[in-house]
């Protein structure tokens, strides 16, 4: 991911960069090359970048029954993996959705069972447009292949 960045959003020059709540900001390119590699088990073009194992354990609910003292709005219901939130999670505790939803209004998902990834974008505050932005992922994932 050549554009990534990390930090705040002032110190990377000017015009509008769009600032995700953990503070990285990505080409949409880079980005979609992100969520194939996690599609693929931690492979893109061919490299190995993370392992099928790390692959799982950043899908796998983490907290289990653990009450969460806080989550965003659009990851209300979820449970936590690591860095994302298990909207869906199936008996073994494996997360079947999980997204990782930004406080500025980014909202990226994988779905296993449909395989397929996504990210929506908006200037608007997630809140105030997650149903729509649900509304829109699961169309996605209902049409056929």
């Amino acid at each position: 991911m050549a554009t990534a960045r990390f930090g705040s959003p002032r110190s990377w020059g000017t015009g509008d960069v769009p600032w995700v709540a953990g503070g990285m900001a990505a080409s949409i390119d880079d980005y979609r090359r992100f969520l194939a590699m996690m599609l693929a088990n931690g492979m893109v073009d061919g490299r190995r970048i993370l392992s099928p194992a790390a692959i799982a354990a950043i899908e796998t609910d983490m907290v289990g029954a653990t009450p969460i003292a806080f989550a965003p709005d659009a990851a209300r219901g979820a449970r936590y993996g690591l860095g994302v939130w298990c909207e869906e999670i199936a008996t073994d505790r494996r997360c079947g959705r999980v997204s990782s939803a930004g406080a500025f209004g980014a909202y990226p998902w994988l779905d296993r069972r449909t395989g397929r990834a996504g990210v929506f974008l908006t200037r608007a505050s997630l809140r105030a447009v997650a149903p729509g932005v649900y509304a829109l992922r699961d169309a996605v994932a209902a049409v056929a292949r």
